[in-house]
């Protein structure tokens, strides 16, 4: 190679070397960012948890516990902005006004207006979502009337595009006919803090809900009532349509079959009656029970569920006017609420038996159960309107009998007389006796014990014959309170009334001395060597 060729490769080289750093410097480049993750929806874990323990549990470090429907929705809106799409949560409805009007007998149609509450401009999703009502076709109004994109998702509910403020959609609903007669329409509508329902109903129809304030005027239409439901932010309601004069006349459908258990203590009665409900008519969202006086509910149960109540007592008869409050109307047969109340305890005269009725209500039949401790004797049971069917023992480990009674008709009376269950005094005695040509005499000397209680008092049968000189306290050495009661010679009785009671941790001595005439003739019987009489014992 001539000498100006090789210095000419040799310039180039530099720039040649430049040129292949650059293009592996961008290829480094690229491959770094075809490694580089792309965003993608945060990792989370699932854990499933008992309801009483998400309820009980102390949720610290900043992770309280959030509604499963809630969390749903937030997940959409990272999901929808991970991947580009329109926010899940872009809008939210302020406030909800239906037009309804009822067709034929049961079927709600018309329309309803959204108007919703954007976060800028951007589109984005809209779940609607409860909602029992058929939707339409939807429009824009402030989009001069655009059609709105309306459709479901994977997960079968209702969403919709959001392209503007105000949203106007057709809907429908029919409804069901109850055994009473009346139309039931349960509306579930997407959550609203102000929601409004007008329905237009013919002349002659009533309309009653478990939910709102609602009102009624004449409406534009001839023969036509327009009824107004306030709803505020109450987004489920039971609506019913019943003919004026059968709503009148309509009479309850709902039968009883009532059991009633009561469990006797020292502490006093605890009573739990369970209400078995039949609805055949329309669904009930009260009850309204009277309670004897006595009685003080404590707790109201439907299913797992506590029920609200609340509780007047009449000032002359001492009667609590109880109105139970269910969360939702109830409906259906085999419908079971628990109740369980409280009333002292009587004893040593006789006392009915505090129970509770319902006048709304059909009674079909009745029982109750008497749990009686071994602590407590039932001395006497007395009956009106219902028998006593059977007596078993308590069940281990408690001792005591249970006492089932069948009812014949609604408000029978059970009348008893309890008493405190006395122990049995124990006595250990011996007696010296003395026997003159005239009199006997006896020294007994008495031992008493007691398992459990105390006894102050007791009696002690004297034998015909015999006349008792003293009573005394061997461990005080001291004369002890006592009388005897000889109004009926053959049957003469000592009652000993002690200073200090005898219990299991301290028993008595004591030493009764009497006397008698020594029986006539040469011989007599040696039982009459006995003073006291110990067969009570």
């Amino acid at each position: 190679m001539s000498g100006p060729r090789l210095l000419r490769a040799l310039a180039m080289a530099p720039t040649i070397g430049l040129a292949f750093f650059c293009a592996l410097a961008a290829r480094a480049a690229d491959a770094q960012r075809a490694r580089a993750p792309e965003p993608s929806p945060p990792a989370f874990r699932r854990f499933f948890l008992p309801a009483d323990e998400i309820k009980n549990r102390d949720w610290k470090d900043g992770y309280p516990p959030i509604d499963a429907k809630e969390f749903k929705r937030l997940l959409e809106t990272v999901e929808a902005a991970a991947n580009g799409g329109p926010g899940a949560r872009a809008a939210q409805i302020e406030k909800a006004e239906y037009a309804l009007e009822l067709v034929g007998e049961d079927l709600l149609v018309g329309g309803v207006k959204l108007r919703l509450a954007r976060r800028g401009d951007a589109a984005g999703m809209l779940l609607i979502e409860p909602c029992s009502l058929a939707l339409g076709a939807a429009a824009w109004q402030d989009r001069d009337a655009k059609p709105a994109v309306l459709g479901t998702g994977p997960d079968a509910l209702a969403r919709v595009l959001v392209e503007g403020s105000q949203l106007t959609c057709g809907c429908s609903q029919r409804g069901e006919r109850t055994a009473s007669g009346a139309v039931s329409f349960r509306l579930e509508l997407p959550e609203c803090p102000i929601t409004r329902l007008t329905l237009d109903a013919p002349a002659g129809i009533e309309l009653t809900t478990d939910q709102g304030i609602l009102s009624k005027s004449v409406a534009g239409a001839p023969n036509t009532n327009r009824w107004t439901l306030e709803l505020g932010g109450h987004n489920l309601v039971n609506l019913r349509a019943v003919a004026e004069e059968s709503a009148s006349q309509r009479r309850p459908l709902t039968l009883l079959r009532q059991s009633l258990e009561y469990e006797f203590s020292s502490r006093g009665i605890e009573v739990a009656a369970q209400l078995k409900l039949d609805i055949h008519g329309e669904p009930l969202q009260r009850i309204a029970i009277d309670l004897d006086p006595s009685l003080r509910l404590v707790a109201a149960h439907y299913g797992e569920l506590d029920v609200p109540w609340s509780a007047v007592t009449d000032v002359e008869t001492r009667v609590s006017h109880v109105v139970l409050q269910f969360p939702e109307p109830i409906d259906g047969t085999g419908r079971v609420v628990r109740l369980v109340a409280m009333a002292p305890l009587v004893t040593d005269k006789p006392w009915r038996l505090p129970g509770l009725q319902s006048e709304s209500m059909s009674w079909q039949e009745g029982t109750a159960t008497l749990l009686i401790p071994n602590s407590l004797v039932l001395e006497r049971l007395a009956t009106d309107g219902c028998r006593q069917s059977r007596i078993t023992a308590l069940s281990a480990p408690l001792v005591g009998e249970s006492i089932e009674i069948q009812y014949y008709r609604p408000g029978a009376m059970i009348e008893v007389q309890l008493a405190q269950r006395r122990e049995r005094l124990k006595v250990d005695n011996g007696a010296l006796v003395d026997v003159s040509p005239t009199d006997i005499v006896s020294r007994c000397h008495l031992q008493l014990s007691l398992a459990r209680g105390e006894c102050p008092v007791f009696q002690l049968g004297v034998h015909p014959g015999w006349t008792v000189d003293m009573v005394e306290n061997l461990e005080s050495n001291r004369p002890v309170d006592w009388e005897l009661d000889d109004s009926q010679p053959e049957a003469a009785e000592l009652k000993i009334r002690l200073e200090s009671p005898v219990t299991s941790e301290h028993p008595s001595r004591l030493v009764v001395r009497g006397s008698r005439r020594l029986p006539p003739g040469p011989t007599f019987d040696g039982g009459q060597l006995g003073m006291l009489d110990f067969d009570a014992f």
